[in-house]
């Protein structure tokens, strides 16, 4: 580790030398406050060891990436060290896709150049949140969309057809809205940051919520939804599952639940054949609240015991491996869980004989609420 750190940070200074009598080794050691004796010695890869504040410090001179240094010497800083404690999930991921490295170049001399982008990669997952930033910034100027929006259409003073696309405007911009306090509040889960406080959540009325959202995507492949509430149909309204005054209450978050919903069902319409259909079914009892989802595609076996991994994805060019895994995460946040039904197991509801060989089924269990 000492030789190609060495050797790392002479590259550099030297190639900033060419154009600079400041990285001078003499220099740059005199800013940094080490004899430049020793520095040499370092850049040699002979035994020896910077400080983190003095790597730190050589890192600020030579531009480079502070936990990339440490790394490189051996080290991880305070900081990096207190983030995989709090995030043991990303470790984890980071440690998994090491050692498939390592058996992908059958523990082979390391790759210099590889070994370097993935420790920029681990410091950037690491330090993360980059995605968590980006998401609160997106968000802040979404929700003034929205409030904006809301207000002209209060005003009541837009024609017609202005204000029916400000209403999909406002729609569109309420949409990522709850999409970012999705991914968010999964961050704050994964992270075990995240307090539960549970809520009555009418689940049936999310269902035609997330519905109204994807009826687009259903429309396009030719797919229909079939809402059945205790075994019994409901009838629709506007293209809407109607409840006819019914309410099912799970005890949970309505920003997890939504978010898990709308991740299953948008799933179960791509993976269903055209043409065909998606059921839900709602039951509840014994204290809890039940939901499944069934469509008539197939999951391959290769599929099925990764099916709720962290990336896991199949069939699908724009697929992020993520619905899922994320659903589930967030139900058992929830003191729920998500699972895939087989004809076997999926006798928490009347599937009507629905199992693998006619579709997918997957079953939502939340604490029921009252």
């Amino acid at each position: 580790m000492g030789k190609l750190f060495g050797e790392y940070i002479r590259t550099r200074r030297e190639t900033l030398l060419q154009g600079d009598p400041r990285f001078s080794i003499r220099k740059v050691a005199d800013r940094i406050r080490v004899h430049h004796s020793y520095l040499s010695k370092i850049e040699r890869g002979e035994p020896g060891a910077l400080s983190e504040k003095k790597v730190v410090a050589l890192a600020c001179e030579l531009g480079e990436d502070p936990d990339l240094l440490l790394a490189m010497n051996g080290r991880i800083s305070e900081t990096m060290s207190r983030t995989v404690t709090r995030h043991p999930a990303l470790f984890r991921s980071i440690v998994e896709n090491l050692r498939k490295h390592c058996a992908a170049h059958g523990d082979a001399a390391p790759d210099e150049e590889a070994c370097t982008a993935m420790l920029v990669q681990v410091n950037t997952l690491l330090e993360g949140g980059p995605g968590c930033l980006v998401l609160h910034e997106l968000r802040s100027p979404l929700a003034g969309i929205v409030s904006a929006a809301e207000a002209i259409l209060a005003a009541d003073a837009l024609a017609r057809e202005h204000e029916e696309l400000l209403r999909c405007m406002m729609h569109t911009a309420r949409r990522l809205v709850d999409d970012i306090d999705g991914s968010l509040a999964l961050a704050m889960i994964e992270a075990g940051e995240y307090r539960h406080q549970p809520e009555p959540v009418d689940m049936l009325a999310l269902v035609a919520d997330v519905w109204a959202e994807l009826r687009g995507l259903a429309q396009a492949r030719g797919l229909g939804l079939r809402v059945e509430l205790e075994g019994r149909p409901l009838a629709w309204d506007g293209g809407r599952p109607d409840p006819g005054g019914h309410r099912l209450l799970a005890a949970g978050s309505w920003r997890l639940c939504r978010s898990l919903l709308a991740n299953l069902l948008r799933n179960a319409l791509e993976a269903g054949p055209e043409g065909g259909a998606v059921t839900v079914r709602l039951a509840g009892g014994c204290g809890r609240c039940a939901l499944e989802i069934h469509n008539q595609g197939l999951v391959p076996e290769a599929m099925r015991e990764r099916f709720f991994e962290r990336f896991a994805t199949h069939g699908k060019p724009d697929g992020t491996g993520l619905g899922a895994y994320a659903a589930r995460v967030m139900a058992r946040a929830m003191g729920g869980d998500v699972t895939l039904g087989t004809p076997a197991g999926a006798d928490a509801m009347d599937t009507q004989g629905a199992g693998p060989e006619q579709g997918t089924i997957l079953t939502v269990s939340l604490p029921g609420h009252g």
